[in-house]
């Protein structure tokens, strides 16, 4: 039936691909975060083509803002907090890119192994010395193999059911130390301090400017 209830729906058409690179200095996540969130994704008539569920239930993993996601994806998950939930609609654009006709190509079927075995009209993946590309196969005529590279969902508004349940902040140079125990560069101090803020902080319920 596609996305619905009560839960905050935001629409990312319109918006700058440079925005989610700035992220939001006032929401739990930010850029470098490290996230777990589960997902459902829908298309434009409300059919789901992924989910955390479709995945056996695990929980997604990624680094925001690295470029692992779809940029639409992580633009909306850089503006939410630990344990909240938003409906987020996204254009192609911010996607899977439009679709490209000139990624229509032909390759001769001596590239492929077993060529005569290929699924027309099914999606396969072609190992190559610029790494692996995923592509369909249209048809198979006169020697040559007509593929299609674009992603299949490109050109395609789509929709994401997002809640995060996770985050962590990357660790700081100091943390990031593995000297031994009273090593001579002080580091082992200096990660002391870092605790001691840290718990100061959460025990302190005061707010702060």
């Amino acid at each position: 039936n596609g996305p619905n209830g009560d839960m905050q729906v935001i629409s990312l058409h319109g918006k700058s691909k440079q925005e989610f690179m700035r992220g939001n200095g006032n929401t739990m996540i930010s850029i470098g975060d490290t996230v777990k969130v589960s997902y459902i994704g829908y298309l434009a008539d409300g059919t789901v083509f992924d989910s955390t569920e479709i995945h056996g239930g695990r929980l997604l993993e990624f680094e925001v803002g690295s470029g692992q996601m779809i940029p639409g994806f992580d633009l909306a998950v850089s503006q939410m907090e630990v344990g909240e939930s938003r409906i987020v609609s996204i254009p192609c654009d911010m996607a899977y890119g439009e679709y490209r006709n000139e990624l229509i190509e032909t390759v001769p079927c001596l590239s492929f192994p077993h060529w005569e075995d290929l699924p027309v009209g099914e999606y396969v993946v072609l190992n190559t010395s610029e790494g692996p590309f995923r592509m369909k196969i249209l048809k198979i005529q006169d020697g040559l193999v007509h593929v299609d590279r674009n992603h299949e969902l490109a050109g395609k508004d789509i929709s994401f059911d997002i809640t995060v349940v996770e985050a962590e902040k990357p660790l700081s140079a100091v943390e990031q130390e593995r000297h031994g125990s009273g090593c001579a560069c002080g580091c082992d101090v200096l990660r002391e301090q870092i605790d001691g803020d840290r718990g100061r902080k959460a025990e302190c319920d005061c707010e702060h400017d």
